[in-house]
């Protein structure tokens, strides 16, 4: 019985010394790998010294935005039956208010669609901005997205005018 506590006593000690010898030479290491530092990470004098004010918030980055760009409408000037041609100072009430009607029509891309589910869902790029929709779903307060087909998308305006946009696919655009 002793001879077997001698033997556990020697296999115990011979492992503290392996596991002690290996702690001693990865410290060994440590000290070696720190003296030849790179550049820190993180650069201190970059940091700021005080609290930060951020400036305050310009716009809602998470609301829609749209842009009005509106695109007067000009008569051309025409003869009357008669021949002759009216006087550049008078015009008819008609037309002076459609010459002082402005239009707003915003820029619309059909760039793809999804169908699943028994519907299609469009991808539109309305005024630089990507907008997913479906049919009777409103682009902007006046536009109206009507019918939605592979080929196309049909979106009346204000004036209940039906406006076909055809698929355009995915353009690579230089910002």
């Amino acid at each position: 019985m002793r001879r077997s506590w001698i033997k556990f006593f020697w296999l115990f000690t011979f492992i503290f010394f392996i596991s002690a010898s290996s702690f001693l030479h990865g410290q060994n290491q440590e000290e070696k790998a720190g003296a030849g530092k790179g550049p820190p990470l993180i650069k201190i004098k970059l940091l700021p010294g005080k609290e930060m004010t951020l400036p305050p918030v310009l716009r809602d980055i998470f609301s829609p935005q749209v842009y009005s760009a509106p695109v007067s409408i000009s008569s051309s000037r025409k003869q009357d039956a008669g021949g002759q041609q009216k006087m550049p100072g008078k015009q008819s009430g008609e037309e002076e208010a459609a010459s002082n009607e402005t239009v707003y029509r915003p820029s619309i891309r059909y760039i793809g669609y999804v169908h699943a589910e028994g519907k299609t869902i469009a991808l539109l790029i309305v005024n630089g901005l990507a907008l997913p929709v479906e049919p009777g779903e409103y682009i902007t307060p006046e536009f109206q997205v009507v019918r939605i087909s592979p080929e196309e998308v049909i979106v009346t305006g204000p004036d209940k005018k039906e406006i076909r946009f055809s698929l355009e696919g995915e353009k690579n655009e230089e910002i």
